[in-house]
């Protein structure tokens, strides 16, 4: 079982694509982290004419 498919809705899992989950330590906090990469879904909910679609994007990955 997929770690990511514990902590997400099940509902998410219809609209993405799972691509890379890390599992991270900060040494320094002693902290753990998660990092779930994404990829969206191209498809329409029912319902909605393929015209009217416009993709909105994201923001470019910001690294700390």
């Amino acid at each position: 079982m997929d770690l990511s498919s514990l902590i997400l809705p099940t509902e998410f899992h219809n609209h993405f694509t799972r691509i890379e989950v890390l599992e991270l330590c900060d040494i320094s906090t002693k902290e753990h982290i998660l990092e779930l990469h994404l990829e969206e879904k191209n498809n329409l909910p029912s319902g909605y004419p393929s015209s009217e679609y416009e993709s909105k994007g994201f923001y470019p990955l910001i690294e700390n």
